[in-house]
Order: C-alpha cells, then structure tokens, then sequence
C-alpha cells in the first residue's frame, strides 16, 4: 500500500538516479566501508557513554580527565579519574617512605582498601565533600 509512496515516489526516483558510475559499481565496498565507520563510531560513543557512571572500576577506565600526584614527603600517589559524574580518588601506598603511617592515614579518611596498599574513593560532584572550602579568595592561584 504505502511502496508508491516511501520507494517509488518521483523524488525517491530522482535522487536515487543522481551518482557516479563508480559508485554503482563499488557499492558493496562503499556500503561495508560506512558500516565499518558506523561501527567504529558506536563503540567510541559507548565508551564516552561510560563517563556517566558512578561506578568506581567504569569510571577509571572510561574517565574524561585523569591524572597523579606524587607526594615526595611520604613516597606515596594520588591519582584521579574524573568522570562526569563524579571523580575517584586512588592512593597508592605501595611506594610510600612509610607504607605503615600511609595506612594509619588512610584508615581514618573516607576511602576503602581495595588491594594491599591501595585505597579508593567515589566522590560525587554533588556531595558536599567534592568541593572543600577554602579559606583563599583565589587571588594566589
């Protein structure tokens, strides 16, 4: 009922009519080449998609920004995987001058152990604790 109106209308037969001779030839490998394309955008899109997440293992590895912080006083990293969601927080003790007192620290802060020496975070951006007061206008950033 609808064919003549979706397939074989004039405007369909006119645009479809409009190409290249090599085109029409190739059209398997011009077909599978946007496919593939497709495809690849897909997943790309899947993965940003990810940054969404308020999971802590999804957001380190589909995290927006990321970086490390090296404490040279106690040896020991901080690193941050932020999403957009929110951020986790990962210090590593594994190389700390004291692991002992880096677990001592940690053991009061808001953060579990996940591995020895490693303890991490999920901070949502809008808990309170994401954004510490601070007693600087700015001024000296």
């Amino acid at each position: 009922k609808l064919g003549p109106v979706i397939e074989w209308n004039l405007l369909c037969r006119r645009c479809g009519a409009i190409g290249v001779e090599c085109g029409r030839r190739n059209r398997k490998a011009v077909m599978f080449t946007a496919f593939s394309f497709s495809f690849v955008a897909f997943c790309l899109l899947v993965f940003g998609a990810c940054g969404i997440s308020t999971d802590p293992a999804v957001v380190k590895v589909a995290s927006w920004a990321r970086g490390t912080i090296r404490f040279n006083s106690t040896g020991a990293e901080l690193s941050y995987f932020v999403g957009l969601k929110g951020r986790v927080d990962r210090m590593d003790c594994t190389s700390a001058h004291s692991p002992a007192l880096c677990h001592a620290l940690m053991n009061g802060a808001t953060f579990e152990k996940t591995h020895d020496h490693v303890y991490e975070r999920f901070v949502a951006w809008d808990d309170q604790s994401s954004c510490v007061p601070s007693q600087s206008n700015g001024d000296d950033l």
